[in-house]
């Protein structure tokens, strides 16, 4: 995660992202971040003058790494839950939160086929998946599959979130084949408007409301 969102930020990438917010800091006052990876895309808001309030993440490590950078960088009033957000467990999440969210991020959820082995059993462990024919490494295609699917479930999750908690939702994902996938979750959750933009036909971001 950490290699992956150093290149981002040195692609000047995040600094697209966040243009394609459509509303101000002061418009958006309570932001969620669904996966903080290193924490770098969350310092790249908070230098932007967005609050982000919330960050969820099921993963301990990249919950140690962001909160060590924004304490570096003077960023201490956020709150961590270490919670995988699907849908099984959104329930579970909203206990968790006391605040009035304008907007949830969610930005390269997943990244089919760029995890090794031990980070595939981790994954798996998180979600309670039994079959491990996707572990080994001679299934390179089972893995992206998974991966896919893990990715999008997310996805899946964090509309279902944002529908819930009456937020808007930026989803930031580098597959531009998955449009199709997330106008039918846009059907299904009755979203309003969906945006889909695209920078150097790599990355694509779709914004609900």
């Amino acid at each position: 995660w950490e290699k992956d969102s150093q290149e981002i930020e040195e692609s000047k990438t995040y600094e697209w992202i966040i243009k394609q917010i459509k509303k101000s800091p002061k418009e958006y006052k309570n932001i969620m971040e669904i996966g903080c990876g290193a924490g770098i895309s969350t310092l790249n808001l908070l230098k932007k003058g967005y609050n982000v309030s919330c960050i969820v993440d099921s993963n301990e490590n990249c919950i140690k790494k962001t909160r060590k950078l924004l304490h570096d960088n003077n960023y201490n009033n956020i709150k961590y839950i270490k919670e995988i957000v699907l849908e099984e467990n959104i329930e579970s999440l909203l206990v968790e939160i006391s605040n009035n969210f304008d907007l949830i991020l969610c930005w390269n959820p997943g990244g089919a086929g760029q995890f090794g082995t031990e980070t595939l059993r981790g994954i798996i462990k998180e979600i309670g998946f039994k079959e491990e024919r996707h572990l080994h490494d001679n299934h390179e295609e089972n893995k992206k599959e998974f991966l896919y699917q893990y990715k999008m479930n997310i996805i899946r999750a964090t509309l279902k979130l944002g529908k819930k908690l009456n937020a808007d939702v930026q989803i930031v994902d580098r597959q531009v084949d998955n449009d199709i996938v997330i106008s039918e979750y846009q059907s299904e959750f009755n979203y309003k408007k969906l945006e889909l933009s695209e920078r150097l036909g790599k990355s694509n971001k779709n914004i609900m409301e």
